[in-house]
């Protein structure tokens, strides 16, 4: 039995072939006829045929071949060499026929044997075996040559290279999936995708060029974890074990940084303003992808991949972009700047439930749907970080409200930032490249103070009617009764209208009248370059007008009644006439344009009433005895409020 084979049963049908060969050379000389040694028998047998077996499941087919070659030939030991024919006679003890011939047997035996396994109901393992034997030098029978023979090591390796192979190559098909982290990438996502694709591709493909499976696993960083044995198929213990591991370790990077064209957009919010980057350019990326995986195959499914496997990638990327910028209120704005993305991507094989480690089998489709459907599989990593040099052509379309007080073109540097992993974007100006404003003041008071003409809160008919002289009241108007001059601004606010200075401000405790021009202080120029709501202009009036009361005589005094001359009645009636006012309002012009603001107390509140006063007097011989005094009176209260 052969211990390599113990167990198997080898049948087959052997063909016999001999030869036999016979020769001889004789002479005679003085001492008469003679042989010459070397000569005799010699014979050749051939053994050969095919066999066939079975052993754990799979089929064993081969051949077998023995070869041997007997010889006899005559010897002498006589000092002429020469043999006699008395030296042939048995003649023991003196002499014997053995000691005139010379036997030998040379030869050998061997065994060829090529073991087929179906895996997977259609996957083939083949590998093969020979065994060779040696005739033993007494002649006694045949002795196994153990460093000819055995198993066929590496074609059972390169057999089950191939089969994990096949499944690496579905498996590369796949890598369009696996690299769609890429594209979350603002800017460049789409195009250094498809850079990658080839890098990936054949990072997971299999085509083994070298025949040699360990040569060719080793240039491909593809380590052997496992491997059964060929005894393991002749027992058939195969059939519960993983036939092959394969361990997967190696960074894939291309012969020199890429370069490409790419645009794309960049959209986040950052302190409460939209920034939305539209850019394009040539790019440069020096990509380095870490591949981590275990691969196996075994006999029930075939090939697969072990859960955890991971393609790591970091994914520097410079480069130059010009394009646009929209941050808030700001549209239209034109970029040049520098790109610094220190970004990544990572995938993850794993369907994320509780058990680890699974095994999915590269034949299935619902591998590509594992790929492609779970949302934690795939990652984009890093930092975006764009150096911009920004600039406003034409401030009067990009820059509200003061654009048009600016001839030429305005530029300024901004930094913006955004973090792939948590969205989390910034943008921050370098306050050392802000523009330089001229004093537009007066320029903006004036649209100010017009657009507070054209929306005040206070009707012009209702101005008009507080302004106007009044005969009735002494030629005096509202206004002027009650003090209403420190709310002029509001009242008449074209006549404040190109003034170099105009100084209405006052504060009473709570109460105040303020007209504010806050737009030159660096965070509201920042503010405003960052798209945010500034304030240029702000009125602001909190103010309660004092009661003004005037008394007017609609009958004077006059006789009405007299007894003798002696008592005499008068009559005599004044109308008093009262107002108050109380202003409370806010309004002001920013970069959204004009606005009042709407609270809960009243922007105006008047109240008004007007008191008949009746007097009767009477007196005796010029002597007052008696004065009477009364009132009839009519109080009125009104507010007025922003809509």
């Amino acid at each position: 039995a052969i211990g390599d084979l113990a167990g198997v049963n080898l049948d087959g049908q052997l063909d016999v072939m001999a030869d036999i060969y016979f020769t001889v050379s004789f002479g005679v000389d003085t001492d008469g006829f003679y042989l010459v040694p070397g000569n005799g028998v010699l014979a050749s047998v051939a053994v050969g045929g095919n066999l066939s077996a079975s052993a754990g499941g799979g089929t064993i087919s081969g051949n077998a071949a023995v070869g041997v070659s007997p010889e006899v030939r005559l010897t002498t030991s006589h000092a002429d060499g020469r043999i006699r024919l008395a030296d042939l006679v048995d003649d023991p003890p003196n002499q014997t026929f053995a000691d005139a011939v010379e036997r030998s047997l040379s030869g050998s035996a061997a065994i060829n044997l090529d073991f087929t396994y179906t895996i997977a109901e259609v996957t083939p393992i083949r590998f093969g075996g020979d065994w060779v034997w040696d005739v033993k030098p007494d002649l006694t029978g045949f002795t196994l040559d153990t460093d000819a023979s055995g198993f066929d090591s590496d074609s059972l390796l390169n057999s089950l290279a191939d089969a994990v192979g096949s499944g690496l190559n579905a498996l590369s098909a796949q890598s369009a999936n696996m690299l769609r982290a890429v594209e979350r990438i603002p800017i460049v996502g789409r195009q250094l995708d498809d850079r990658l694709l080839p890098l990936v591709t054949d990072a997971l493909s299999y085509d083994n060029e070298f025949g040699s499976a360990q040569a060719y696993l080793a240039q491909r960083g593809l380590t052997i974890v496992s491997s059964v044995t060929p005894a393991d198929f002749l027992d058939g213990s195969f059939a519960s074990k993983d036939l092959l591991r394969l361990g997967y370790s190696r960074v894939v990077s291309p012969a020199n940084p890429i370069s490409f064209a790419a645009n794309g957009g960049l959209d986040y919010s950052f302190s409460g303003v939209n920034v939305e980057l539209d850019l394009g350019g040539t790019v440069t990326v020096d990509p380095a992808l870490t591949f981590s995986m275990q691969f196996g195959l075994d006999a029930t499914r075939g090939p697969f991949v072990v859960e955890g496997a991971s393609i790591n990638g970091a994914l520097p990327v410079t480069g130059t972009l010009n394009g646009g910028l929209d941050i808030g209120a700001l549209i239209g704005i034109n970029v040049t700047g520098a790109a610094n993305f220190a970004t990544g991507m990572s995938y993850v094989m794993s369907d994320f439930d509780p058990t680890p480690n699974e095994k999915f089998y590269l034949g299935d489709v619902s591998v590509g749907a594992l790929i492609v459907q779970h949302p934690q599989a795939i990652a984009a990593t890093g930092n975006l970080t764009i150096d911009m040099q920004l600039t406003a052509d034409t401030p009067a379309d990009d820059l509200p409200v003061i654009g048009k007080y600016i001839a030429g073109a305005l530029s300024w540097d901004a930094a913006a930032t955004y973090d792939l992993a948590t969205g989390a974007g910034a943008y921050e100006i370098d306050e050392d490249t802000l523009p330089s404003f001229a004093n537009f003041e007066r320029q903006i008071r004036d649209d100010f103070l017009t657009m507070v003409d054209q929306y005040n809160p206070l009707p012009q008919e209702f101005r008009d009617f507080l302004t106007m002289d009044i005969d009735f009241f002494a030629g005096q108007s509202i206004a002027d009764m009650i003090g209403l001059g420190d709310a002029e601004i509001l009242l008449n606010p074209l006549k404040f209208k190109g003034q170099q200075d105009v100084d209405v401000n006052q504060q009473d405790g709570g109460e105040h009248i303020e007209l504010l021009y806050t737009f030159t202080e660096p965070q509201n120029i920042i503010a405003m370059l960052t798209g945010k709501t500034v304030d240029f202009f702000r009125l602001d009036i909190d103010k309660t007008f004092a009661d003004a009361q005037i008394e007017f005589p609609v009958v004077p005094e006059t006789p009405v009644a007299s007894f003798f001359g002696i008592v005499n009645v008068t009559l005599e009636v004044n109308v008093q006439v009262g107002f108050a006012f109380a202003l409370d309002v806010m309004m002001g012009l920013d970069s959204n344009g004009f606005y009042i603001l709407d609270d809960t107390d009243p922007a105006l509140s008047v109240t008004g009433r007007v008191t008949a006063v009746p007097i009767v007097e009477g007196d005796f011989l010029t002597l007052d005895f008696a004065r009477v005094t009364g009132s009839v009176g009519l109080a009125a209260v009104g507010e007025v409020d922003l809509v």
